[in-house]
């Protein structure tokens, strides 16, 4: 049998170390070594921050994508509801402008003198008024044998 080391090692008592002891750190490489962690934690936090603003960044730029194409969206919609909008107004005046000559047509028709005119377009005349007591339009008989309105006796049994 070949002898290995730790073959014979008592349960429990530490293996001694072949190298050599270390010395405690100077002062001046404590403060060295103190630095280099403050600034390697430094480092991290400013890393981080990075990350996150680079990450908002990214957010507010697919934000202003999406909002741009939504504003094109609007646009459009916005320009085909105008051009809608300008043709019923333009149907309207077509409308409008057709009536108003249909009436010019009708009012110089009018206006020439001595014409025939059928009896739809006759100018009707002014009345003269009479002075004097207004009197009932159907006359009254009283006694009277006549048939029609107002006429015979008024007799209900």
């Amino acid at each position: 049998m070949a002898y290995t080391k730790g073959y014979f090692k008592k349960p429990g008592v530490p293996e001694k170390s072949t190298r050599p002891t270390e010395r405690p750190p100077t002062p001046e490489q404590y403060a060295q070594q103190q630095a280099a962690a403050a600034a390697a934690a430094q480092q991290a936090e400013l890393d981080r921050i990075a990350r996150e603003r680079q990450a908002i960044a990214a957010q507010q730029q697919a934000q202003m994508v999406a909002y741009q194409q939504q504003l094109l969206s609007q646009q459009s919609t916005q320009a085909a509801q105008a051009q809608q909008l300008q043709a019923q107004q333009a149907q309207r005046l077509g409308e409008i402008a057709a009536r108003g000559m249909a009436v010019a047509q009708s009012l110089k028709i009018l206006a020439i003198p001595g014409s025939q005119q059928g009896p739809t377009a006759s100018m009707s005349q002014q009345r003269r008024r009479t002075t004097g007591a207004r009197t009932a339009a159907a006359s009254l008989r009283i006694g009277a044998m006549g048939s029609g309105t107002g006429a015979g006796a008024n007799f209900s049994v």
